[in-house]
């Protein structure tokens, strides 16, 4: 059961952040499609399917925030993850400042795959 959730979470995890990246280039670029329905909605979709592989994986694995502290760091990746990638597709009214909230979001979330890498609350820093 560990290696299916583990593959799942994975794999959700590059769809998630391959959705994200596609959309913030979209909206960069001023494109139409990025405002249709399942454009908007399908992210949502993904994500939710993510976060229910990676608790499912928390179970699995005993391991829970404010517990272990690689897990707590995740979790507030994670948060930090979503206030840029908002920040990068809904707040930011200009490219630069898009770009500026993508790459921190692009960067977030390479960090917290480090972190969930090495099961380390340093990470890509250890």
């Amino acid at each position: 059961m560990y290696i299916a959730l583990k593959h799942t979470h994975t794999l959700l995890a590059v769809i998630s952040i391959s959705g994200f990246l596609i959309r913030a280039l979209g909206h960069m670029a001023g494109a139409a499609w990025v405002q249709r329905k399942p454009v908007r909605i399908l992210p949502h979709v993904v994500d939710t399917l993510f976060l229910a592989a990676g608790i499912a994986l928390l179970f699995q694995v005993q391991q829970y925030p404010f517990v272990n502290d690689w897990v707590t760091v995740k979790v507030i990746g994670l948060i930090a993850y979503i206030v840029f990638g908002v920040m990068a597709l809904r707040v930011a009214k200009t490219t630069p400042l898009k770009a500026v909230w993508t790459l921190a979001a692009l960067g977030t979330f390479v960090f917290v795959a480090s972190v969930a890498y090495s099961k380390q609350a340093a990470g890509l820093f250890a």
